[in-house]
């Protein structure tokens, strides 16, 4: 990317640029997962080391690009008015853009702000420049004019919104009242896309030929089944209850260091190649960090989920909350009539009823739909005010 755009006398810094973009919005498509679980790995390390090492040839650099500078014919007045009057640019485009691209985007959805005016102002103020903009710099040739002005132009460009921005970014967020992410709706989001997910793969199941006696699609639904169970259990706020998900990873986390412990007996002992003892403990290794406990995670789910309206969802729509939003409950009465367990409950905004989740052993609130056609159902658990249609596979 970089040799083309220097061919036809473009920039390739900024041409290695969109190229790294769309490479990484198609890297999905193009990669493997363990190349992309490498590259992960390997870039971020990649990264902090040339970025670290660019800063540290940039400060070796500053006081010559400082004294060529000052020995232009600008003058020192001119040169800080230029450097300045860049910084001031660079801000101030950046927060016009932002305001103005969204104003379009919510005309385009017909008045339905995305984004409040506070958080619009912090992603408008959070644009600090860095290498990127010093690689610009450098690459220009050395005996273009006023090479040296347009380097320092371009440091002070750096230096001001790393230090302005990023120093007053705090302040702001705080002045403007700018709420941090919800983990509770992050929660919610994530269960409703692997949801969404899990339908589809296992739509595919449904279409795809495969030999029923051999167990292997009831094999592949469950563990289908229990990776969205984890990921709703996340929302779960009921105190001093472990649930399923935390239950599997506790006792799955112990087996695999006993696990562990025998592979490097083994290991010790040298009866097996030691590229075979590499290869078992990279698969427990890999095991272990796809575990997904959900503990600390659930933990931080402690304020109200509200995401949104439903909107684009004719059920959800005509079933909106109710005001007030009813008392949390208590039970599952078919629970308590069959003697088991519910993990969490959940309450049909059609008719009332309360039943469990899907990560109980009984799933009445499923059970309850499958039964009745009723499309929606709400959370029933403390702090929880979050909706879900069964038809559309949607929350709000």
């Amino acid at each position: 990317a970089y040799l083309l755009a220097e061919e036809v006398e473009a920039s390739g810094v900024i041409a290695v640029v969109v190229a790294g973009f769309l490479l990484a919005h198609k890297s999905p498509i193009l990669q493997t997962a363990a190349s992309r679980i490498t590259e992960r790995i390997t870039w971020r390390t990649v990264a902090f080391v040339l970025e670290n090492a660019v800063f540290l040839l940039l400060g070796l650099q500053v006081r010559e690009v400082f004294s060529h500078a000052g020995g232009t014919d600008l003058g020192p007045a001119r040169v800080a008015l230029v450097c300045a009057s860049a910084l001031a640019a660079v801000v101030v485009i950046r927060l016009v853009w932002v305001l103005v691209t969204e104003w379009l985007r919510n005309l385009r959805r017909r008045g339905a702000s995305s984004l409040p005016l506070a958080d619009r102002i912090v992603i408008g103020w959070a644009g600090m420049r860095g290498v990127v903009t010093v690689a610009a710099a450098l690459v220009i040739p050395s005996d273009a004019p006023y090479r040296d002005l347009l380097v320092l132009v371009a440091l002070s460009v750096v230096l001001g919104t790393l230090f302005l921005q990023g120093s007053t970014l705090p302040w702001l967020a705080r002045r403007l009242r700018v709420r941090g992410p919800d983990p509770a709706a992050d929660a919610l989001a994530r269960a409703t896309l692997l949801q969404q997910a899990a339908e589809a793969g296992l739509e595919r199941l449904d279409a795809t030929e495969v030999d029923e006696t051999s167990g292997v699609c009831e094999m592949i639904r469950s563990r289908v089944d229990q990776r969205s169970f984890a990921a709703w259990e996340r929302l779960s706020t009921a105190v001093g209850h472990e649930s399923p998900s935390e239950l599997y990873a506790r006792v799955r986390l112990d087996m695999l260091a006993a696990e562990r412990g025998r592979v490097l007996e083994i290991r010790d002992e040298g009866t097996v190649p030691s590229d075979i003892v590499r290869e078992v403990l990279a698969m427990l290794d890999i095991e272990e960090s796809m575990i997904d406990s959900g503990t600390e995670a659930r933990q931080d789910v402690e304020a109200p989920v509200l995401v949104g309206s439903g909107e684009g969802c004719a059920e959800l729509q005509s079933y909106p909350l109710a005001d007030p939003v009813p008392e949390p409950a208590t039970e599952c009465p078919r629970c308590v009539a069959e003697g088991t367990h519910a993990v969490a409950l959940r309450r049909c905004l059609v008719c009332g009823e309360v039943g469990c989740c899907d990560s109980s052993p009984a799933r009445h609130a499923d059970a309850h739909f499958r039964e009745t056609g009723h499309p929606v159902m709400m959370s029933a658990e403390p702090g929880e005010h979050w909706r879900w249609c069964y038809l559309h596979h949607v929350s709000a």
